[in-house]
C-alpha cells in the first residue's frame, strides 16, 4: 500500500551485495593461508631443532630437491631455520593485523589494508629467493 516508502532494490544494489560477499570470501581465504603457512612454518622450525635432520617437506626445499641430494644437511639447517623462523611470524603477525582489520572499524583504512596484504607476499618472496640461493649452495 505505502510502496513510495520501502527502498527500491536495483541490480547496482544486488551485484554490489554480491561483490561484498566474493570479497569477504577472498579476505578469509587469504587469513587462512596466512594462518597456515605461519603455523606450518613453526612446526617445522621446532622440529628441525629438535631433529637436527632433514625431512620431507614441501615448504622448506628448494625446487623439489630430494633430501638424499643435499650436500651439507646440518649447514642447510643452520641457513634455512632462522629465514624460515621469520618467514613464519612475519604471516602469523599480519595474520593478526588482517584479522584485527577485518572487525575492528578504526583499523578499516587502506594503507592498514595494503600493509596487511602486499608485506606478507613480499615476505615470502624473500623466502623463496633464500630457498634458490640455498639450492646452489647445498645441491
Amino acid at each position: 500500500m505505502y510502496r513510495f516508502l520501502e527502498p527500491e532494490v536495483t541490480q547496482v544494489d544486488v551485484d554490489m551485495q554480491s561483490m561484498s560477499i566474493v570479497g569477504n570470501v577472498v579476505n578469509y581465504m587469504f587469513l587462512f593461508v596466512l594462518f597456515f603457512i605461519g603455523c606450518y612454518g613453526l612446526y617445522t622450525v621446532i622440529r628441525l631443532g629438535r631433529q637436527r635432520e632433514l625431512f620431507p617437506n614441501r615448504l622448506m626445499y628448494p625446487n623439489y630437491c630430494r633430501i638424499s641430494d643435499c650436500i651439507d644437511a646440518e649447514g642447510f639447517i643452520c641457513y634455512i631455520r632462522p629465514r624460515l623462523t621469520v618467514l613464519s611470524i612475519i604471516m602469523l603477525i599480519f595474520g593478526l593485523l588482517f584479522l584485527l582489520q577485518q572487525f575492528v572499524p578504526v583499523l578499516d583504512h587502506l594503507y592498514v589494508y595494503t600493509a596487511a596484504m602486499a608485506l606478507p607476499v613480499v615476505a615470502y618472496i624473500w623466502f623463496t629467493r633464500c630457498l634458490k640461493k640455498a639450492s646452489r649452495i647445498f645441491w
